[in-house]
Order: C-alpha cells, then structure tokens, then sequence
C-alpha cells in the first residue's frame, strides 16, 4: 500500500479548487496546484516527458509532486 495517493496537477481560476479537490480524491489523487490559468501552458508542456514516459515501455505508472518529507 503506498503511503501517498499519486498527485493531480492542475492550474485554474480562483473559485476551481474546492470542486478540482473533490474530483480528485473520488479518482484516488491528491490535488497539486500550479497556480492560475496563466500556468495552463507550463501544465500542458509536461505532457510530452509523460507521454514520452508512458511510450518508452515502462508499462504502467503514477507521479507523485510531493517534497521528500511527505513521500
């Protein structure tokens, strides 16, 4: 059993993180804000190295963005 549930990175407005919260512990993930809207592009760079990661035959996967202390 891990100790740490994988985490959900996501960035929104203001008034998202209550909901964004909710949706992610129901899907099993702790939810890991970027910041605003202003980071959804720095979110959907780091779509390549998972991508990347999920095609270099590693099988499956989960992350966790956490500092050392909380893993």
């Amino acid at each position: 059993m891990p100790r740490r549930r994988p985490g959900d990175l996501w960035s929104g407005d203001d008034e998202a993180p209550r909901t964004v919260r909710q949706f992610g512990l129901v899907a099993g993930y702790d939810a890991v804000r970027l910041g605003g809207l202003s980071m959804a592009a720095t979110q959907e760079g780091l779509a390549g190295p998972i991508f990347a990661i999920a095609q270099s035959g590693l099988g499956q996967f989960v992350y966790r963005m956490a500092s050392p202390e909380q893993l």
